[in-house]
C-alpha cells in the first residue's frame, strides 16, 4: 500500500481509526470521511472530510484520484437506529460503490458482519456458504449491503468482502465495557444457557491485516474472519476473571425466560442490548477460515484468551478518561440496566 491513494469511510471509528493507523504506518496517502473527527494522533497525517456516507454527491468527488476504498462505515447493533440501519448500511454501502464505480479504483473492500448468518446449530461449522437469514434490522442492513456488492461485482467492480467475528482489541468497548466493568468491580456474570457454547472472536490487528490483503488478493471474493484459537462461551470469560483476579462468578439462567426478560427491558429503553445480541448470546459461532488462508495468504495470529486479556488491559488503563456517551463500539456505555440488576 505505499504510496496508494486509500480512502477509508468510517475512518474516526473503533475498526476504522486502526486501519488507517496502519495504512498511514505503510506509507499510503489516507482521506476520511466520517462524521466524527478523528483521532489526534493520526488527525495531521490524513485529510479528513466530514460527509455522512448518505451524500452520493460529495462520495464521488472525494473518491477521485482513489486507488482503494475500505468501506466500515457502519452503524452497530447497540446504536438501536431502527429504519436509519438500512439508510446507513445498506444505502450508504451503494453510494460508496457507485462512486468507486465511477471513479474506476483499483478495489474496494466492504467491512460486513457474521450478522448475515442463520443462527447455527451446536456442532455446525460456518462456511461462507453457510445460509444466509439475518437476525434483526441490523444483520438485514448488512445483508442487503451485500446484495448490493454482489450486484456491483457483476458489473466488473473489483469488490471483497469481510465477514468478521465479534471484534476485539485496544478501544473496544461498547456492550464489552459492561463485562469489563463487572469484571472490574467483582460483579457477577449471568450466562444465557450453559455457557459450552464454543464462540470464536476476531482481534482488530488480525482483522486489518486480512482487511490490507483482500485488496489486492480477493477481489470478488467473501471472506469468514475469525480467530481458531477458542473455547467455551463461559470458559473464556472464567478465564478473563482469573487473569483480572476479580472476585466475579460465572451464574448460568435460563437461556428461553432470560432471553424474554432482554427482550423486555429492550422495549422499555432499560438495556443497551439489543435484539442480535440476546439472540445469539448462548448459540455456537465456529467459523471455517480455510479460505481466507488459502486466497489471502492470511492466518490469526491471536486467541480468544489472548484477545480478551489484551482488551481488558486497555479498559482498566483508560476506564477514568473514557466518555461514557454514545452507541459505538469506542464509548463507554452506562446503561439503566445496572441499577436494575443491583436491586434484583
Amino acid at each position: 500500500m505505499k504510496g496508494k491513494n486509500c480512502l477509508v469511510t468510517g475512518g474516526s471509528g473503533f475498526v476504522g481509526s486502526h486501519l488507517v493507523k496502519r495504512l498511514v504506518d505503510m506509507g499510503s496517502n489516507v482521506t476520511i470521511i466520517d462524521i466524527e473527527e478523528p483521532d489526534s494522533s493520526i488527525k495531521n497525517d490524513v485529510e479528513f472530510f466530514n460527509i455522512d456516507i448518505r451524500n452520493p454527491e460529495k462520495l464521488n468527488n472525494v473518491c477521485k484520484g482513489i486507488d482503494h476504498v475500505f468501506h466500515t462505515v457502519s452503524l452497530v447493533p447497540i446504536s438501536k437506529a431502527d429504519k436509519q440501519f438500512e439508510s446507513v448500511n445498506a444505502g450508504g454501502t451503494k453510494n460508496i460503490v457507485e462512486a468507486s464505480k465511477n471513479q474506476n479504483v483499483e478495489s474496494v473492500v466492504h467491512l460486513s458482519s457474521t450478522s448475515v448468518y442463520k443462527i447455527p446449530e451446536r456442532g455446525d461449522i460456518i462456511d461462507e456458504n453457510y445460509p444466509l437469514e439475518p437476525v434483526a434490522s441490523y444483520g438485514r442492513s448488512k445483508f442487503l449491503a451485500e446484495k448490493i456488492c454482489l450486484e456491483y461485482m457483476k458489473k466488473d467492480v473489483p469488490i471483497s468482502i469481510i465477514r468478521p467475528k465479534t471484534i476485539l482489541g485496544p478501544n473496544r468497548l461498547g456492550i464489552y465495557s459492561i463485562l469489563f466493568d463487572w469484571i472490574k468491580n467483582n460483579k457477577p456474570i449471568f450466562i444465557f444457557g450453559d455457557g459450552q457454547n464454543k464462540y470464536s472472536y476476531i482481534g482488530i490487528t488480525d482483522l486489518i491485516d486480512a482487511t490490507i490483503l483482500s485488496a489486492t488478493k480477493g477481489k470478488g471474493e467473501i471472506f469468514n474472519i475469525a480467530t481458531d484459537k477458542y473455547g467455551t462461551y463461559k470458559g473464556d470469560i472464567e478465564n478473563l476473571i482469573q487473569y483480572a483476579k476479580s472476585g466475579s462468578k460465572t451464574h448460568c439462567v435460563n437461556a428461553t425466560v432470560s432471553r424474554q426478560i432482554m427482550k423486555l427491558l429492550d422495549k422499555l429503553n432499560l438495556s443497551p442490548f439489543s435484539e442480535w445480541h440476546y439472540s445469539i448470546i448462548d448459540k455456537e459461532y465456529v467459523f471455517d477460515i480455510s479460505k481466507a488462508k488459502k486466497i489471502l495468504g492470511w492466518s490469526p495470529k491471536e486467541s480468544n484468551n489472548q484477545l480478551f486479556q489484551e482488551s481488558y488491559d486497555w479498559f482498566i488503563e483508560n476506564s477514568e478518561k473514557l466518555k461514557i456517551t454514545g452507541t459505538t463500539h469506542t464509548t463507554k456505555l452506562n446503561p439503566k440496566i445496572f441499577k436494575l440488576i443491583d436491586k434484583l
